[in-house]
């Protein structure tokens, strides 16, 4: 099984991995955060040259990632509580990414 440390950083690993085809979008998503309410951002430009002249926006993002065997046991994934979601309103929200990792395989299919 397992540790939340690994599957945390298995999941960032992931995503990073899926946006590795956006030339344009520099993934600053960082593992072993302490922060509550994001892991990091995308930040998106006009190209694929991470020049200050073609910065489009910024993008707060939090990832969620978890195992097969977690939601099949509880049902269900997570359920984001109030305060989680008003501290998401406050910050002017943010993209949320769920990696679901198929404990199965003990790899990165997803």
């Amino acid at each position: 099984m397992e540790n939340t440390k690994s599957i945390e950083e298995n999941g960032i690993a992931i995503l990073k991995l899926k946006l590795s085809g956006c030339a344009s979008v520099d993934k600053n998503i960082y593992e072993n955060d302490k922060t509550p309410f994001t892991d990091g951002s995308l930040l998106l430009y006009s190209d694929d040259h991470y020049a200050k002249s073609h910065f489009e926006q910024e993008i707060r993002c939090q990832v969620k990632t978890t195992i097969d065997s977690k939601v099949k046991d509880n049902k269900e994934y997570r359920k984001l509580d109030r305060s989680t979601l008003k501290g998401y309103q406050r910050i002017g929200g943010q993209l949320l990414f769920v990696v679901w990792i198929k404990s199965s395989t003990n790899a990165y299919e997803n």
